[in-house]
């Protein structure tokens, strides 16, 4: 449940250069070992969305709030915030000096070479001995601990970030792209491929100053083709129909692209730049309220005509004129002032927030770490459990603290030690909606287990949806929930209401490419007489389906159910 990417890319010399890629090389999060040495400093600031927990100098702490601020309102010029994923969690962000840092990594390092067959390398790695299984069969596999990283659970972000002393002028970073991929991949509803392909390769060149975007040229299938088009307007390319583009292509992510694929890629890039870089915003707001009205209108070039105002021939035809502009220059956009930012004022951290915030740190480390070197697991489930039982153990009972602690022994295997922590924190309203999940997934698979295949009570169904309706309330939406919900009155001896049902519609709407989500509410439909809603659904499951066996199933049941008399 948790993906991975860089925080920020900074724009000068602000962090040590990391050795060479090496594939013996495993780059693991930071590991804090108890402070032996002296206690850290925590410090706190939370505003709107954010929560910051920083060993930094308060200075530059706020300085990195205040140009992450600035970020934002800076994105929102490109991409507005309805396009984004939401999260009711704040996005947490843990702080370090380097100084700080390469004092914790040396306590890490000589807790790790005091293990048996550990040493250090010449370019300050960590050697280990090969674990019993992984790695390819490599031998001394060595350790590396990444000093920016970006941690993402199925409700929440959490991050950690090693910063350069900023006493001596502004921070100057930006957002990755991969940042972007996941505010953009994760929104609910889904976005067009074509929106979300186009605008990373777009954001890709972009740069961000304090009071300017400049958007870069694009590239159009290869630098040697962009550089003869933008020597030579007049240079032959081809560009595919207006309603290729729109249509749901699914490029190879295998680096074995096609011709058509490459054009597609590059042409829907083309195309997010032609309408972000207009000077007087028109075409920016007309590819927001395109986009909106796919939500719920099908694609059309009468919906393009109405809202463009040019149909699609004519649009080709503009991009085609435009190519050769785009790939010779990048375009300068204004951006509005500053808004009233938040006052940036931090403070000491209490007992709790550290344990929270980075208890939850060190919990989403556990999953990253057991891919890349499982031998190591248990030294950070550990070394989390340390972290948030000491609250605990003190009498702290918040909500939120609960929740990591549930979540943790989750991702640590112990299921039966997280149902107290995650009961209780339901009870108490935690707002977190992988909780709720858990929560219900734990008393569903007893009531399975206990059951041998019976079905369940309208009580027992009652008690399993419950949390999984509440999860509903708070962002993201989360297509997990959703696929319980079907799986529940699946197994139900009560029939679902249309009430019921309707929530499973909403999950379709949501997350229209979860093929076995859309399946499970065709049978429930199916079977409890809703014959048209269910080859609706069919219809729908067809027009999303990425996997060729998905498509082959989907126009099976579509077929069937052709078949049945209404």
């Amino acid at each position: 449940m948790v993906l991975c990417a860089t925080l920020i890319v900074w724009l000068g010399p602000k962090l040590r250069a990391q050795p060479a890629a090496d594939d013996n090389v495993v780059a693991l999060p930071p590991l804090m070992v108890e402070e032996r040495t002296a206690p850290l400093r925590w410090r706190y600031f939370a505003s709107p969305g954010m929560e910051v927990l920083s060993v930094c100098d308060d200075t530059t702490s706020e300085k990195f709030v205040r140009r992450h601020h600035r970020l934002v309102e800076l994105l929102r010029m490109l991409l507005p915030g309805r396009f984004c994923v939401q999260l009711a969690v704040p996005e947490a962000h843990i702080l370090f000096n380097e100084e700080t840092g390469r004092a914790r990594s040396r306590e890490v390092i000589a807790e790790m070479v005091g293990k048996a067959g550990a040493s250090v390398a010449p370019d300050g790695t960590i050697k280990l001995p090969p674990p019993r299984h992984d790695l390819r069969g490599r031998s001394e596999p060595r350790i590396r601990f990444l000093p920016n990283i970006r941690l993402v659970d199925l409700d929440a972000v959490r991050v950690f970030a090693i910063l350069r002393d900023a006493s001596d002028g502004p921070m100057g970073f930006t957002f990755t792209k991969e940042r972007i991929a996941f505010l953009l991949a994760r929104r609910a509803p889904a976005l067009p491929d074509w929106f979300i392909d186009g605008f990373l390769e777009v954001y890709g060149q972009a740069k961000f100053h304090e009071d300017e975007i400049e958007l870069g040229p694009i590239a159009w299938l290869t630098d040697d083709e962009s550089a003869a088009l933008a020597r030579d307007p007049k240079r032959p390319r081809a560009l595919l129909p207006m309603k290729e583009m729109f249509a749901a292509w699914r490029p190879a992510r295998d680096g074995n692209e096609s011709e058509v694929e490459r054009v597609w890629r590059s042409q829907c890039a083309l195309f997010v730049h032609w309408a972000l870089s207009d000077p007087t915003g028109e075409r920016r707001e007309a590819l927001w309220t395109f986009l909106d009205r796919l939500e719920t209108e099908p694609r059309s070039e009468a919906l393009f005509r109405e809202i463009f105002g040019i149909g699609f021939s004519d649009a080709r035809d503009r991009l085609s004129d435009y190519l050769p502009v785009a790939a010779r220059q990048g375009v300068k956009l204004r951006a509005p002032k500053s808004g009233r930012a938040p006052r940036i004022k931090f403070r000491a951290a209490t007992d709790l927030e550290i344990a929270v915030l980075r208890g939850d740190w060190e919990r989403l480390q556990i999953h990253y770490v057991r891919a890349k070197y499982p031998a190591l697991t248990d030294s950070y489930i550990e070394q989390a459990r340390r972290t948030l039982r000491r609250a605990y153990e003190r009498g702290e009972r918040d909500p939120r603290l609960l929740a990591v602690l549930g979540l943790t022994e989750c991702d640590a295997g112990n299921h039966t030690g997280a149902r107290e922590f995650l009961e209780e924190a339901v009870r108490a309203r935690v707002i977190r909606p992988r909780v709720y999940l858990e929560l219900a997934t734990l008393r569903f698979k007893e009531l399975q287990d206990a059951g041998a295949g019976r079905k369940l009570s309208a009580e027992e169904t009652r008690s399993v949806l419950a949390p999984l309706l509440s999860a509903r309330l708070d962002a993201p939406p989360i297509a997990e929930i959703y696929g319980l919900i079907a799986n529940v009155w699946l197994q139900s001896a009560e029939p679902p209401s249309p009430a019921d049902l309707a929530v499973l519609e909403e999950g379709v709407r949501l997350f229209p490419t979860a093929a076995g989500l859309v399946m499970r509410v065709i049978h429930l439909h199916v079977i409890h007489g809703a014959l048209g809603p269910a080859a609706g659904f069919a219809e729908s499951g067809l027009s999303h389906a990425r996997d060729p066996a998905v498509r082959a199933r989907f126009e099976r049941v579509r077929a069937e159910l052709a078949r049945v008399k209404p």
